[in-house]
């Protein structure tokens, strides 16, 4: 007698070429609806790349977004029920993203201990021209030549002057000036009016250049 197909493995396989298929949103109502495990694994698949970067920019500790990630996903998995059919996914990740990166830092007993000035991990070999695009930014009013703009010297005061930023600006910076974020999105992932996204980068900037800012220079 012939041997028989193996049917799970082709259902398998005609399994994850239709997840792929999904758009985040239907991916994660499979996940809320019928607590979907392929689906959910699909999610994971998805955005943790991106929001493992987000984090390491957010924390600047390489070891802290790692364990913050797992967080995110058991935050949205355990609160699945809480996402709105009409909301898109990734402005609601990465708002979880954004209040677990901040619940960490506020819980952290040795956040003082932290190493914020130190060289950005080699696992992410974009923090440099990211942090690059905010350098850009604060120092494009500032005197002196370019080449002093683009100094370790000054990307760790950089480093610096972000961590000293209350949280409500931090978010916008990273969000905003590092990751290239359009506002409209970070207004939805930090549930505030665009125009609210506005003021805070306007804010932040005018705070970071303050940081750069010689003395004798105007910092406005």
């Amino acid at each position: 007698m012939p041997e028989q197909p193996h049917n799970p493995p082709d259902q398998r396989q005609n399994v994850r070429p239709a997840l792929e298929t999904l758009s985040d949103e239907e991916l994660m109502r499979r996940v809320r609806d019928q607590d979907d495990a392929n689906a959910f694994n699909a999610l994971v698949d998805r955005f943790s790349g991106e929001l493992q970067r987000y984090l390491r920019h957010y924390l600047h500790n390489t070891d802290a977004a790692d364990d913050v990630l797992q967080t995110v996903f058991l935050q949205a998995y355990r609160h699945r029920d809480q996402y709105r059919s009409e909301r898109r996914l990734r402005p609601w990740l990465y708002g979880i993203a954004t209040h677990s990166a901040v619940d960490w830092l506020r819980t952290k007993t040795r956040l003082h201990e932290q190493s914020f000035d130190q060289p950005p991990a080699a696992a992410d070999e974009s923090s440099e021209a990211f942090e690059r695009r905010l350098l850009d930014l604060v120092a494009a009013d500032l005197r002196g030549p370019a080449s002093q703009a683009e100094s370790g010297e000054q990307r760790a005061l950089l480093r610096k002057a972000i961590r000293k930023l209350p949280d409500h600006l931090r978010s916008v910076v990273v969000l905003v000036c590092l990751l290239g974020m359009k506002q409209r999105d970070a207004a939805e992932t930090l549930d505030v009016p665009v125009g609210t996204i506005k003021s805070r980068t306007h804010e932040a900037i005018r705070t970071l250049r303050k940081e750069f800012a010689s003395p004798g220079e105007s910092a406005s």
